[in-house]
């Protein structure tokens, strides 16, 4: 996928998507009548024992999973890759855990209520479910006509703070942690940012 390096979107008027099934099925090396099934993206996280208790949040774009799971890592991040890309036959495999899904904002409330209708089906079918209205709840109408996402909110969130947070004292953290930060000194920023504090 080609995203703008200025505004972090994707860009849309050109996709530059490839599969490696497509190219497979023009060689030869599947058959042409070979189809493939998308999973969540981030689905195989779930494998990983520290994972299996934490809730699952979904979202619209891989980008947005990317950038929740490092700000919000209480969270499994996964993505649907598109509004239209979420349904029960895809929520199956992890239909065990609990899971809370972050639809964009968009005019009329269209994400929210198209994933309001399958949250409400999958909730009657037995699964840990719900929807998230934060986005819905804090996004302003130029927002809203943007189509802002989760990661949207987070990067805005992390660009505002940066001035407004007192550099962290040295002297106030731990050995492992100035190592950490001397290693790579964009966690000091996320520290900044988020007002993390160290345990």
């Amino acid at each position: 996928m080609q995203y703008n390096p200025d505004t972090g979107k994707r860009i849309k008027d050109k996709p530059q998507i490839d599969w490696i099934h497509s190219r497979l099925k023009n060689s030869g090396d599947l058959p042409g009548d070979f189809e493939h099934t998308l999973c969540l993206f981030g689905e195989h996280l779930m494998s990983a024992e520290k994972n299996k208790s934490k809730p699952i949040g979904i979202v619209e774009s891989e980008k947005t999973a990317l950038i929740a799971s490092i700000c919000m890592p209480n969270y499994v991040w996964m993505s649907s890759g598109g509004l239209h890309n979420l349904s029960i036959e895809k929520l199956a495999p992890i239909k065990q855990h609990n899971i809370i899904v972050f639809p964009d904002a968009s005019k009329g409330n269209i994400a929210f209520n198209k994933w309001g209708k399958i949250v409400q089906n999958a909730y009657m079918l037995g699964y840990k479910i719900s929807i998230s209205s934060y986005l819905e709840d804090r996004v302003t109408e130029e927002q809203r006509e943007k189509g802002y996402d989760l990661g949207d909110l987070l990067i805005d969130r992390v660009i505002n703070s940066r001035n407004l947070q007192q550099p962290i004292k040295v002297d106030n953290i731990s050995n492992t942690l100035e190592n950490m930060i001397g290693i790579n000194p964009a966690l000091l920023t996320l520290i900044n940012s988020f007002g993390l504090v160290e345990v």
